[in-house]
């Protein structure tokens, strides 16, 4: 017995979600770049607050200091091809 036929998309159906890899940078670039690792450098920090030198605390606020940078650009980029893409955005077209 063959297998069923896989349905296939009509060909001019527009996808539903045209910038979904635009929305998942943007969901990245706020909630889980700062999570993976900014929030890591500031737990650790606080713990270890009376053990830690300065130049480790140095260091580590110039760690989360640059991955502030890396999330607001990913965040200012995401928005950004989002604003660029919804202007040749068709619903139901």
């Amino acid at each position: 017995m063959p297998p069923p036929p896989t349905p296939t998309p009509h060909p001019h159906t527009p996808p539903s979600l045209p910038c979904h890899p635009a929305c998942s940078g943007l969901v990245g670039g706020l909630g889980l770049a700062p999570l993976c690792f900014i929030a890591p450098i500031l737990m650790w920090q606080r713990y270890n607050r009376d053990v830690a030198s300065t130049a480790r605390s140095v260091a580590n606020w110039l760690l989360i200091a640059a991955f502030a940078v890396i999330c607001a650009l990913a965040t200012l980029g995401s928005a950004y091809s989002i604003g660029a893409s919804a202007a040749s955005f068709q619903v139901f077209a």
